[in-house]
């Protein structure tokens, strides 16, 4: 599988202004090769600015019609990163996985939000886990801060997750612990795990990129530097079950015992 990464700037609470930059990374990228899924950061579409969010809040039709432009000229799997969407309890900060051919595969609400960034007041966490099957392969999604958590990742695993996209704003003071945890939920759940990053500096944080692709054993397979950019990358699905044979930590688990109980 062909892995489509783009890392762009945001302008902060200007939807029309990122739709216009992404669209031109998107024909960069393609300008590459054609990949077999895409995948770009979290909130691109307004970065973290709560004093417009309610107004650039949108709907699930309203991410699915952007997409299916993109689509039509350009056919992968998208992971478009993740969007303010309006929904039954608040705003929630939405990913999804559409097809080839513009079909909705999955949708997923952010579970853990990042409280030092003031999410928990203006998001509404989700309350599922989300794996899908494209081409005869389990995908799982997941979002930023999310990485912390290594249950999450643990569960997509058993789920079938051969890859788990990670769309992020994972700011530059905070990069070393993204590349130990990108390394630690690859390696521990044996795993692709493909991240999309985004560059540049809004009002609490400055990012710098390092998008990443993380193979089962824990090796790089792709890293975007600290600018604009976008990246190919090649990784071989197989991999996975062929590390699992190897090194057998799932057959290994002991269930018996992982409870917590009172001493």
């Amino acid at each position: 599988m062909r892995v489509g990464i783009i890392q762009p700037d945001i302008a902060l609470g200007r939807p029309d202004e990122n739709i216009e930059k992404v669209t031109s990374l998107i024909d960069r990228l393609f300008a590459l090769g054609s990949p077999d899924v895409v995948i770009l950061p979290e909130l691109w579409y307004t970065g973290y600015d709560y004093t417009t969010l309610h107004e650039n809040t949108i709907e699930d039709d309203d991410v699915l019609a952007l997409v299916r432009t993109w689509v039509r000229d350009f056919p992968a799997l998208w992971i478009p990163g993740s969007f303010p969407v309006k929904g039954k309890e608040g705003i929630y900060n939405r990913t999804y996985a559409i097809s080839h051919n513009g079909r909705l595969l999955a949708t997923y609400d952010k579970l853990h939000l990042f409280g030092p960034m003031s999410e928990k007041r203006y998001f509404t966490q989700g309350d599922r886990m989300s794996t899908f099957t494209y081409n005869g392969v389990t995908f799982g999604l997941s979002i930023c801060y999310d990485l912390r958590f290594p249950e999450l990742f643990r569960l997509l695993a058993l789920n079938g997750a051969r890859v788990i996209f990670l769309p992020t704003e994972w700011p530059t003071t905070r990069m070393s612990h993204f590349d130990i945890l990108m390394r630690a939920r690859a390696i521990e759940n044996q795993v692709y795990m493909v991240s999309a990053n985004r560059v540049g500096k809004d009002s609490m944080s400055e990012f710098s990129g390092g998008s990443l692709v993380v193979d089962p054993w824990g090796e790089d397979v792709c890293r975007l530097g600290d600018g604009e950019d976008v990246a190919l990358c090649d990784i071989d699905l197989s991999l996975s079950d062929r590390v699992r044979t190897k090194i057998p930590v799932f057959s290994d688990r002991r269930e018996d015992v992982y409870k917590i109980e009172e001493v």
